[in-house]
């Protein structure tokens, strides 16, 4: 037997049909005080009426991609769409949380006033808005894709840099918050926002601290923007290394190179030693010859050390060494967020540059400065291929 298409809801339909902790959570997102004692009858009433108050708020938070399933619902016949062919993007418990839509019996609910109010928009005004709010959203993603974990002075701070524009602060923290409730890429708390595969945003923080002289890496929007795709894979000489000797020995496919390289940059980025990252990685490889092996632990190296760090704020090992040795380019910090690359012809004397663990190709270990140099000259390391690290 077919089933039989739902009518059109009022608000107050819709949340007469909620049980009283389904009613509860909606009053706790919308921040709605003084209602405990309330019956069910006059919560849903009293909810009902800061619905429509809060929709403005609430739409101004919103990015492009979210503001789309929300055109998507209203368009269809009485603000009525099955859940089996709504967007990929639809999370029940985000739009529900400001009474925008509601999952019932297979359907998904816009609320006739909702439909009325979104009617009603001034939409170029919104659309810029919605571009304003995309843009900050995938700039947040993209710094913290590199640089882990920021504060939220420090990354306003950012955003203003890349943008080349004054950022309101209010609003932009509550763009974040909402994109982190949203799509779950990101954690927060009331001053901080760090990127969600972050096991221990503490010790992060103390590195970080440690390094008050290192100033972040300053990329370029373009950089941030690539880097805020979920399925973004840093593809840099470590990789393609690593890559190369996945196929060549495991003839590994290439939507499988990017899941292991994501697993080893995530593992890395949470202080994993080369041999932790060998364990993860045989997980999904055959024990190969002594020959396979050095070649891997060679390319695994050198995935290590082209990683940009969070504990270097977006450098890599190999970068930090180089600055330290003045064979790349100095950065000169600009204030606590952001930092310029004076070109190779303009340098002065390196900057007094903190440790970055490098791993040697040849031991597979990371190098002391009071150890034999790797390259076998007798020297310790400080001596040699180190000297002025």
């Amino acid at each position: 037997m077919p089933t039989v298409k739902p009518n059109k809801m009022t608000l107050t339909e819709i949340l007469g049909k909620l049980k009283k902790d389904e009613l509860t959570e909606l009053r706790r997102a919308l921040d709605v005080r003084g209602v405990s004692q309330l019956n069910k009858a006059d919560l849903a009433k009293r909810l009902t009426a800061e619905i429509v108050d809060k929709m403005e708020d609430s739409l101004e938070r919103m990015d492009i991609e979210r503001f789309t399933v929300l055109q998507s619902v209203m368009k269809a016949p009485g603000g009525i769409v099955s859940i089996k062919k709504i967007d990929d993007n639809y999370d029940s418990m985000y739009f529900q949380q400001y009474g925008l839509l509601f999952a019932m019996d297979d359907y998904v609910f816009m609320p006739q006033e909702v439909v009325a109010k979104l009617k009603t928009l001034d939409m170029d005004k919104q659309m810029d808005m919605l571009k304003r709010n995309e843009r900050w959203a995938n700039l947040t993603r993209g710094l913290l894709f590199y640089y882990g974990y920021m504060d939220k002075e420090t990354l306003t701070g950012h955003v203003e840099r890349l943008t080349g524009e004054p950022v309101d602060g209010t609003a932009f923290w509550r763009v974040v918050c909402d994109l982190a409730f949203y799509d779950y890429s990101l954690n927060y708390d009331e001053d901080n926002v760090w990127n969600f595969m972050l096991k221990d945003p503490s010790e992060l923080i103390a590195e970080q601290q440690n390094r008050p002289n290192l100033p972040y890496y300053p990329f370029a929007e373009p950089e941030v923007i690539r880097a805020a795709a979920h399925d973004y894979v840093d593809r840099h000489e470590g990789y393609k290394k690593f890559a190369s000797v996945l196929r060549k020995h495991w003839r590994v496919d290439a939507k499988s190179l990017d899941i292991m390289a994501d697993e080893a940059a995530s593992a890395i980025q949470n202080g994993a030693s080369m041999n932790d990252l060998l364990i993860q990685l045989m997980e999904h490889l055959e024990l190969g010859s002594d020959k396979e092996m050095n070649e891997l632990m060679d390319a695994l190296a050198s995935f290590h050390n082209h990683t940009r760090m969070w504990v270097l704020k977006g450098h890599s090992p190999e970068e930090m060494s180089a600055y330290r040795q003045g064979a790349g380019p100095v950065l000169h910090p600009q204030g606590a967020n952001a930092a310029t690359v004076a070109p190779l012809a303009d340098r002065p004397a390196p900057l007094d540059m903190p440790k970055a663990d490098v791993y040697s190709f040849q031991t597979k270990q990371k190098i002391g400065r009071n150890e034999p140099c790797p390259c076998g000259s007798g020297k310790k390391y400080k001596k040699c291929c180190g000297a002025g690290a």
